[in-house]
């Protein structure tokens, strides 16, 4: 469990603790640990409190899942990582490199089914994907959900009635 802060090691937007706690739980992570500092922004606690409200509705693969193996980006420049458990994927598509907003990448996982594929901060289905099928995915499709950052998706049939629509 990792022990975030957000300014301990040099200070940065309140908006990125939403990002680190997504990375924390897309890399593995049980849960986060939070460290207090002195300039503290309460700030941070929204994007907290953002961060577990977009995970929330796939938490099982979080919690239960192992990490992803086989996930690969058409632009070298974005991340990705995520979890998966009993088929149904969390993908976290992460862009720090600027890539600029607009842009299409292709992604391909390891689908075992056909799938429904959720935009978990948009709370909605974006469409679906068959095995042997690439998942194409606008990078900063919406800025003011995702500026930037971390952008999470789940890919699966089970949760999918707990995505708020």
């Amino acid at each position: 469990m990792p022990w975030l802060s957000p300014g301990t090691y040099g200070e940065y937007e309140p908006v990125r603790t939403r990002d680190l706690i997504l990375e924390s739980f897309a890399n593995g992570s049980r849960g986060v640990t939070y460290y207090y500092y002195a300039n503290f922004d309460p700030w941070h606690f929204k994007y907290h409190a953002e961060a577990i409200d977009i995970v929330a509705p796939v938490q099982e693969i979080f919690a239960d899942g192992e990490p992803i193996a086989g996930l690969a980006c058409s632009d070298e420049r974005i991340k990705l990582c995520g979890m998966a458990l009993n088929g149904e994927l969390a993908i976290l598509v992460s862009n720090y490199q600027s890539v600029p907003a607009g842009t299409e990448v292709t992604i391909t996982a390891p689908i075992a089914a056909e799938a429904g594929v959720f935009d978990l901060h948009a709370g909605e289905r974006i469409g679906a994907i068959r095995p042997g099928e690439a998942l194409t995915l606008t990078i900063d499709r919406d800025r003011s959900r995702s500026p930037i950052g971390a952008h999470l998706y789940y890919v699966g049939n089970a949760y999918a009635d707990r995505v708020p629509r």
